[in-house]
């Protein structure tokens, strides 16, 4: 300090008095030779010798003469310990990718790399481990550190007198959750619903990493980890689907709907939760549920856990490539692919809602999940081997597709009712085309696929593919004995109902040729949009038939989509309802009454005769569970 005076006596006003030895110049120091100490009436305290002594249980401590140059003395020390920290940190969390944007005009000058999380030590807040939160350029938290750098480099001023009241979460605000006891399968069946799941399931919907998930069962960390249990629970009760033991089923309860139902209503309420605390377990677990409830009684809970899911993404900083910096390659990867699930799991429920999305594409910044097998995810910059197709480029493609499908919802059915321009119908069916014209040689779709697991992936890309082109096109079909509309030049019904036409015929040769059950949340929607849109067609150009076999050969695409869904009713009850309403149309449609029913088939596979039209009460609800939202151009 200039004046050779210490920080203390600067402060204090008063005559320095601090003893230490100075350096003799061009004398080189002398290794194991200590300088005699000093006379004890020299010797100044540190603020880590007070800290010692008033800390310390040996002996009593009793406070010096002058408290107030003690306090002083340990602030300074601990703002000394903060600006190390801090300057520690700043290189661990500043982004390598790209430089950040500067704060909105008028705002002081923002630094030119800018850390993704604002954590206590550099902002003034309580050190807290826990608070490993991201917050983006908009927030106070980010202008105030911006402020700091702007005035004081890169230390810290806000370290101060700190109230506990104020400064500490209250034994009243602590979110509690009351989670039950998690009672799991037996060993055998847990290994079986295991296995299951990652051969049925997460080829498909790929967001767990089965070495390390099969290693940490093995570990007991499900006996744990309550987090970690929850996410085991929910693989547990999607793997029941697939599976004939009886013991998958609710005690006492004679139906296959119930399966799954005794391992997830105990992480039900976790899945209906916030914490405040995101962590990549909560998200999978987020994820999962949205993926067993879609075929459930109740499916509205989708929605309302995807836009949970999504902020809790937003909260860890899972949204930004800033924060992935930082992590392992397998933690990157698993984050990344939970969070484009959670995405496309919000655009598909507004998709079938008619509402808005939580996120679009300008809101994150993020490169899609690894194009190859996870066998290669720990490795850093990965790249699938030549000559071996990978079965994670399905999910690179379907998310490709459903951020498509995001843009039609957002072009073709905006909020303000304003019907789309030719050119945008247009674009928009180029994109499609390019998707599919993109697709890697082993996703195309051929009926004669030997591998299944590339059979079911290629069936469920074009099955959403061909959905699309409904999605685009549908608001355009002509009312019943009308034109198409004026403002369009698309043959919109004869668009959909080839595409509707295409997609039954794709899911029934998965249905019988593939490994069952497709996990797609919108799979039953799929089909029931594909059999409504047949029936328009049917009674838009055949009208009333004049007999019961014209008929029957008029709806026999009807009859496949029904078909594929009476397979997914016996574990899927949306299935189920979806059928009756189909069958209730059938009915309406048909020119006479006395036409012989259709039983259901006593076997999943067993198709139903053709020629037969399975009868549903004249008296059912107008309202089949969903609902129309009348525009100029809907009909």
């Amino acid at each position: 300090m200039p004046g050779n005076r210490c920080t203390n006596c600067v402060n204090a006003q008063t005559q320095c008095t601090h003893a230490r030895l100075k350096p003799v110049k061009n004398i080189r120091p002398v290794k194991n030779i200590r300088p005699p100490p000093p006379h004890p009436s020299l010797i100044v305290k540190t603020a880590r010798d007070y800290i010692e002594e008033i800390l310390g249980t040996s002996t009593v401590y009793i406070p010096p003469a002058d408290p107030h140059q003690v306090l002083v003395q340990i602030a300074q020390y601990a703002r000394t310990l903060e600006e190390r920290l801090g300057a520690l940190e700043a290189p661990i969390l500043s982004p390598t990718s790209r430089s950040t944007k500067a704060l909105s005009p008028g705002a002081l000058e923002a630094p030119t790399k800018r850390p993704p999380l604002v954590k206590g030590l550099l902002t003034g807040l309580p050190p807290n481990p826990k608070a490993n939160l991201f917050y983006g350029e908009s927030s106070s938290l980010q202008f105030l550190h911006s402020a700091i750098k702007r005035m004081h480099g890169n230390t810290s001023i806000m370290l101060g007198v700190q109230r506990p009241e104020f400064w500490t979460t209250q034994p009243w605000e602590k979110l509690i959750i009351d989670a039950p006891q998690q009672i799991f399968p037996d060993d055998d069946l847990l290994t079986s619903l295991v296995d299951i799941y990652f051969e049925r399931i997460n080829p498909i919907i790929s967001v767990l990493h089965s070495p390390t998930f099969r290693q940490s069962i093995a570990e007991s960390l499900h006996l744990r980890d309550q987090r970690f249990g929850a996410v085991v629970l929910t693989v547990c009760s999607l793997a029941s689907r697939y599976s004939d033991d009886p013991r998958v089923f609710l005690d006492g309860v004679n139906s296959k709907l119930s399966c799954g139902w005794k391992w997830f209503h105990q992480v039900r309420p976790l899945s209906a939760s916030f914490s405040p605390e995101p962590s990549l377990y909560q998200l999978q677990l987020l994820f999962l549920s949205i993926l067993y409830l879609s075929s459930t009684g109740n499916p509205e809970e989708c929605w309302i856990v995807a836009g949970l899911g999504l902020r809790s993404c937003q909260g860890a900083g899972a949204h930004h490539r800033i924060g992935y910096s930082r992590m392992k390659p397998l933690e990157a990867e698993l984050y990344k692919r939970v969070f484009y699930l959670l995405l496309v799991s919000d655009i598909i429920m507004s998709s079938i809602k008619g509402r808005l999305c939580l996120i679009h594409d300008m809101d994150f910044d993020l490169d899609l999940p690894l194009d190859c097998d996870e066998e290669y995810w720990e490795t850093p910059n990965a790249v699938q081997p030549r000559g071996k197709p990978s079965t994670s480029a399905f999910l690179v493609a379907y998310l490709q597709l459903m951020l498509i499908v995001g843009r039609i919802q957002r072009a073709v059915y905006p909020v303000n009712g304003q019907p789309p321009s030719q050119d945008t119908i247009a674009e928009l069916d180029s994109e499609l085309n390019k998707w599919v014209d993109a697709l890697p040689e082993h996703l195309r779709w051929n009926p004669n696929q030997e591998n299944q697991i590339f059979l079911d992936q290629s069936a469920a890309l074009y099955a959403s593919y061909y959905h699309a082109q409904i999605v685009i096109h549908r608001p355009f079909i002509p009312a019943p004995g009308k034109q198409s509309m004026s403002n369009t030049i698309f043959p919109s019904l004869a668009i959909c109902a080839n595409a509707a036409r295409s997609c039954g015929h794709v899911m029934d040769v998965q249905t019988r040729r593939g490994r069952g059950l497709l996990p797609l949340p919108q799979l039953i929607t799929m089909l029931f949009d594909c059999a409504v849109v047949l029936l328009i067609n049917v009674w838009a150009v055949v009208g009333k038939s004049r007999t019961t076999e014209h008929y029957n050969r008029a709806t026999a695409d009807v009859q496949n989509c029904l078909r594929v869904l009476r397979f997914y009713e016996q574990r899927s009850q949306i299935a189920g309802r979806k059928c009756d309403i189909i069958s209730a149309m059938l009915n309406i449609g048909k020119y006479t009454s006395d036409v012989p029913s259709l039983k259901r088939p006593r076997d999943m596979g067993e198709a139903p005769d053709p020629s037969e039209v399975e009868r549903c009460p004249i008296s059912i609800p107008i309202s089949f569970g969903f609902s129309v939202r009348p525009t100029v151009r809907a009909h």
